[in-house]
């Protein structure tokens, strides 16, 4: 099978923004949007249809798509998560954005954001457990080291804002500030977010992340101490 329009551009590997914005600004692309997917994710139909039919009218002054992301774990879909409920930018106009951060990079623009209703499928665990939490143990080392770096304020305003993005940076604010990081976690999750409704599958996927907060929180420990 031939795709004569696809092309694939190789470029050593620094930091996650740096790829994204080489990606971005360095290419001279045919159309407004572009579609951004890491390697373990998936358009749905769902998501396809919706960005399709979006008018123009409503997409003046947009410059990011956010999409929530439905991640699968043993071959099932995980509903009952905080994970599920967290937008990222995947659909953006190249010339307009910019992304920072070594990890978890997140994206800067100065015009408005549209958030679509459907999911992104999410398929962390598709090259095994071993694989994930190789990736993991790294992005936890990124991740720490960032925390150290950048100070986030919690304010209540932010706490209440229309926009999910601002909210969940808030919630971020005030959850790295609690001590027991790993168990507020998998509390929240279980009984909050009822992750037990998924089944064992959920349980597993929990204590999996839970054990990424705690090797984050354990790391940050280890740099001040040194």
């Amino acid at each position: 099978m031939e795709f004569d329009a696809v092309r694939f551009l190789h470029r050593p590997f620094d930091d996650f923004s740096s790829q994204r914005n080489h990606g971005l600004h360095g290419i001279e692309w045919l159309n407004d949007w572009v579609l951004i997917l890491d390697a373990d994710e998936c358009c749905t139909p769902e998501m396809f249809d919706e960005i399709m039919a979006l008018p123009d009218t409503e997409l003046e002054g947009v410059d990011a798509m956010f999409v929530r992301r439905s991640c699968y774990f043993f071959g099932r879909e995980m509903r009952h998560n905080t994970l599920r409920n967290a937008y990222i930018e995947r659909v953006v106009r190249p010339m307009r954005v910019r992304f920072e951060g070594k990890v978890h990079e997140r994206i800067t623009y100065d015009g408005r954001a549209h958030f679509l209703k459907s999911f992104l499928e999410h398929r962390p665990f598709s090259k095994g457990i071993e694989n994930w939490i190789r990736r993991r143990n790294s992005y936890s080392t990124l991740q720490a080291q960032r925390e150290l770096n950048e100070k986030l304020v919690f304010s209540w305003k932010g706490f209440f804002a229309g926009d999910p993005v601002v909210r969940r940076r808030n919630l971020a604010a005030l959850y790295r500030r609690t001590r027991l990081r790993p168990v507020v976690f998998i509390l929240y999750n279980m009984f909050v977010k009822f992750a037990f409704l998924d089944g064992w599958r959920g349980f597993h996927l929990i204590t999996l992340e839970a054990f990424y907060e705690y090797m984050v929180s354990v790391k940050i420990r280890e740099r001040k101490l040194s």
